[in-house]
């Protein structure tokens, strides 16, 4: 881990703190992270959901009939219908 330089600024992911070479499938614009398949982008965008979900009351009671048809919206969600980056919320 370390800050940007000049040297690895094209690379570097400012959430991480780290280098993240290489190609992928999407990087985004802001923070720099990168993410190396649709899979990985995927997983990240469920993972900042859940723990959003059950920080806040309205999500966090998702069983009830109105909410079903969400969860199974991001069960299915595909990777190219994802327009922000689950680390920095920066639209791609």
């Amino acid at each position: 881990m370390h800050e940007a330089t000049d040297a690895c600024g094209s690379v570097h992911c400012v959430f991480h703190q780290e280098d993240e070479p290489g190609r992928g499938y999407l990087i985004c614009g802001e923070c720099g992270h990168l993410f190396k398949t649709k899979r990985a982008l995927r997983r990240e965008h469920r993972r900042v959901f859940r723990e959003i979900s059950h920080a806040v009351p309205l999500f966090s009671n998702a069983r009830q009939a109105g909410h079903i048809r969400f969860w199974w919206m991001m069960l299915f969600l595909r990777a190219d219908k994802i327009w922000v980056c689950p680390f920095c919320a920066h639209d791609f």
